[in-house]
């Protein structure tokens, strides 16, 4: 059913809404840098200020109306994100990008409709909210990067313009209620609805006059009531539902507490994905110079390494960090992408690495080459640009020669000075190394030929007791998160603890061990013979995924190794002294499902990550790719058919349906009649409108020029014999 056409009050009364949501639009737009506020809430209103009529009120229009906005500003919110702490208290704990635009967006749509009513509520309801959200701004120093015009002005004249726009709100807003209320037929009713409406605004006035007095008076004691909400009692409550996640790599490593290997469910979780035309092999993360007590961590001030910066022009673009003393190898890019289960301080690179690109405020990388960005976009992973005759299996070669500092690298404790230079005594037939590379290789060989890798034996871990029905909030609390905590991938199990030092019972007892006891070892001993040496951890990336396009990194290929200097030749080197059983291999462990859900994911990532690059072009062609891939494969060539054919079914219900009380003869009528319709409405130039009438169709022709009074003849007694035959009653 058609609603009826739109009056020239309701005209009036959209514009004035439609004033109202643009200003409030555009005033957070510009406070929050957020250009598709406006331009999401334009979009919305233009359709609706040149229709004739309004949309009917039914289930359908409502729903999909509300579906399609919600989506819209769910969509343009992830690729336009807020920056923090440019609105105060309300936005450290929910995103404006979302609610805000989503509100306003909710009042534009009850435009289309024809409630006056719903349409200001909706509309004073929103803008309220909005205006109230752009009320607390902590921080009126920030620029804005994607709005045009505006980011000075709005610094410098917040107030006054703040003041400016309630006002105006308001007074649109009492003149959008006197046209959304029917009018009073009484005149005097009339005159006292004008004076109270005068006195209303008056009364608003000077309420806003003095809030924003009051404000302004007790401004910092309100500001460190909220602050010390945000910092003190914000952590206490969420404390209580969000749990703390520990990256991977910690800055400290425990030789007793070695990573979580032994779930063979749990090692075959793919954590990273690196796009690359050849194998990125070790993936450098962390690095530890000190050893203490079975511990090992990094250099304090290990120095920044200088890096030539290209700012990217807004948030949607990346960022690069090139170094100075390298020269970037455009056949050795890799595209590194994390997955949502793993947390990293530092990312992952192979080495030695010539630029880094990334959508990030900040980059820095140390002389260790530790990488660490700051406000970095997950989603969006990062490129790394191998330097010129990169290949894989190379250490990061900084620092070097003079800027070496052999401290550093040459640290043991002097409790293992002693044991470790009796143990490379005891090596038969003694080792004659003449220079430091013959050192390297010899202890690594040897240390691979000779040690077993092992986990474990792990200390006996205590069940987590049952809670019975009578158990506490706090204590279910507790429990929950222990279970959350074991099963995290930061969770390690402490092995079985031993008297003397892990390296040592490691070398001359057990001579078996994981990773980190070979590497630790390895480092202490080259260390010993004077040789710099450092400890390293990260992930072995050499796994091609069936369909070759990519590799991938598992939990089980988290890894240790060593980097020796070559003081001779003046540089590093990378050693492994794992056996190759301590190097795990899950190539051949692919289904065929498993291989194409796998790449199905990472088509999603890469998508989400060309969303975050700024990369519209490349996000729509890799969705379509992905589109395509499951659309081509037998599921997808499956449920399209079910869905083909649950939609033929219902389509034939309803058919069957709307015709189940009619008679033969009158199913033969209708069908015969749609024939004709399509006919004439063919010779017409009619659009197709099943849902018309005969008699409509009727009047159509016989408006039509030049048409011959025989044909509208016939027209019209094959009408009337469809309308006695298609509407008798059936005997």
């Amino acid at each position: 059913m058609k609603s009826a056409p739109f009056r020239k009050d309701d005209l009036r009364l959209r514009l004035l809404a439609a004033l109202m949501l643009m200003l409030s639009a555009l005033f957070l737009g510009l406070l929050s840098d957020l250009p598709h506020a406006p331009l999401l809430v334009s979009v919305i209103l233009l359709p609706c200020l040149f229709m004739s009529r309004p949309l009917p009120v039914n289930d359908r229009s409502v729903t999909y109306s509300i579906l399609a906005v919600l989506c819209a500003s769910v969509m343009l919110g992830y690729f336009f994100p807020t920056e923090r702490g440019r609105l105060g208290f309300f936005s450290y704990f929910f995103k404006p990008e979302y609610y805000a635009v989503g509100s306003l967006s909710l009042a534009a749509i009850s435009l289309y409709f024809p409630a006056a009513s719903l349409i200001a509520a909706a509309v004073i309801s929103s803008s309220v909210f909005v205006l109230g959200s752009c009320g607390d701004v902590s921080n009126l120093n920030y620029v804005n990067l994607r709005f045009i015009w505006g980011s000075d002005w709005i610094n410098t004249h917040y107030q006054l313009a703040y003041a400016g726009m309630i006002a105006l709100q308001l007074v649109l807003a009492l003149y959008l209620l006197r046209l959304s209320l029917p009018r009073p037929q009484n005149e005097k009713k009339q005159a006292l609805a004008s004076i109270l409406s005068i006195l209303s605004l008056l009364l608003l006035c000077i309420s806003i006059a003095l809030f924003l007095f009051l404000h302004k008076k007790h401004e910092k004691s309100l500001r460190n009531l909220e602050n010390s909400f945000i910092a003190v009692g914000s952590q206490h409550f969420f404390r209580q539902f969000i749990r703390h996640v520990e990256p991977f790599f910690s800055d400290q490593v425990d030789l007793n507490l070695p990573f979580p290997f032994g779930n063979p469910k749990n090692e075959r979780r793919i954590l990273l994905r690196v796009f690359s035309s050849q194998a990125p092999g070790y993936l450098r993360a962390r690095v530890f110079t000190h050893y203490e007590n079975g511990r090992w961590r990094g250099r304090e001030t290990p120095g920044g390494l200088p890096l030539q910066t290209e700012m990217a022009e807004g948030l949607l673009a990346m960022s690069s960090y090139a170094r100075e003393d390298a020269e970037a190898e455009n056949n050795s890019v890799f595209d590194v992408f994390f997955s949502a289960a793993l947390h990293l301080d530092k990312l992952p690179m192979p080495m030695p690495f010539a630029k880094i690109e990334l959508v990030a405020d900040l980059l820095q990388v140390d002389q260790d080459g530790q990488a660490q960005a700051e406000k970095w976009k997950r989603e969006a992973g990062y490129r790394v640009s191998g330097s010129s005759n990169w290949r894989a299996g190379q250490p990061f070669d900084l620092p070097s020669g003079v800027n070496l500092k052999d401290s550093d690298y040459l640290q043991v404790p002097e409790n293992l000075a002693q044991p470790l230079e009796q143990w490379l005594h005891s090596l038969e037939p003694p080792k004659q190394e003449h220079n430091d590379f013959e050192r390297c290789s010899a202890l690594s060989t040897y240390l691979q030929n000779n040690y077993t890798y092992r986990l474990g034996p792990f200390s006996q871990e205590n069940d987590l007791p049952e809670l019975g029905s009578g158990a506490s909030f706090v204590r279910r609390r507790w429990h929950m998160g222990q279970k959350k905590r074991r099963q995290s991938l930061s969770y390690r199990r402490r092995l079985i603890p031993s008297q003397d030092d892990p390296v040592l019972h490691f070398l001359k007892q057990s001579k078996a061990g994981h990773c980190e006891l070979f590497a630790s070892a390895l480092t202490l001993l080259l260390r010993q013979q004077g040789v710099p040496a450092r400890y390293v951890t990260g992930f072995v990336c050499a796994e091609k995924h069936p369909s070759a396009a990519y590799y991938i990194s598992r939990l089980g290929h988290a890894h240790a190794w060593v980097e020796a200097y070559d003081r001779q030749q003046q540089k590093w080197l990378l050693l492994d002294p794992t056996p190759p059983a301590g190097l795990r291999g899950y190539q051949y462990d692919w289904t065929w499902l498993q291989a194409k859900l796998e790449l199905a994911g990472s088509l999603l990532t890469r998508i989400l990550a060309a969303v975050q690059r700024g990369l519209i072009g490349e996000a729509l062609g890799r969705s379509l790719k992905l589109l395509f891939q499951m659309l081509c494969s037998p599921p997808g060539i499956i449920g399209a058919s079910l869905l083909l054919l649950l939609g033929l079914r219902c389509w034939r219900q309803k058919n069957a349906l709307a015709t189940a009380y009619l008679s033969p003869r009158q199913k033969q009528s209708s069908a015969e009649y749609k024939k004709l319709r399509r006919k004439w409405e063919k010779l017409l130039g009619l659009p197709k409108d099943p849902a018309g009438t005969a008699r409509e169709l009727l009047q159509a022709a016989q408006k039509k020029p030049n048409l011959p009074q025989k044909e509208l003849e016939s027209l019209k007694e094959k009408i009337q014999i469809y309308e006695a035959e298609r509407f008798q009653k059936p005997s």
